[in-house]
């Protein structure tokens, strides 16, 4: 296996993760809103926000916090991708790199602003920026 198959598989296990992790903040974010009221809503979500992971086996001390996920999710697709793209940079199409870049971008700073205050808009604008990536993933080719 190349060091190119490696960062390819590193990269794919890496965007299934982080799209887990939207998808968790969309599922959590629609169940408080329809079983809490607007006024507790943003409390219990900055509960769920101030967690740890994983919940157990590990001392609490080791645990990350939440929104930590995220963003190491988010570094190392940072780093993986940007190692992919200078592999085969030249055989892609510039637009669609373009626009994942601008999504990404929106997608951090997205996470930045859920990291300090989750809210159903974010959760929901977070889940869409990273799906939207993976639409768009598809149409690189090399």
């Amino acid at each position: 296996m190349t060091s190119y198959h490696l960062f390819a598989y590193l990269h794919i296990v890496l965007v299934i993760l982080l799209v887990g992790y939207t998808l968790f903040w969309v599922i959590m974010a629609l169940a408080v809103a329809l079983e809490e009221a607007p006024t507790e809503t943003g409390r219990l979500l900055g509960v769920i926000n101030a967690g740890r992971w994983p919940p157990g086996g590990v001392p609490y001390a080791m645990r990350l916090r939440f929104p930590w996920l995220g963003w190491l999710f988010l570094a190392l697709l940072g780093l993986t991708g940007g190692l992919l793209f200078t592999a085969v940079g030249d055989r892609v199409s510039p637009g669609v790199i373009h626009a994942k870049l601008a999504l990404f971008g929106l997608l951090v700073v997205g996470h930045a602003l859920a990291t300090r205050r989750p809210t159903r808009p974010l959760a929901f604008f977070n889940g869409a920026c990273a799906l939207a990536i993976v639409l768009l993933s598809a149409l690189l080719r090399h």
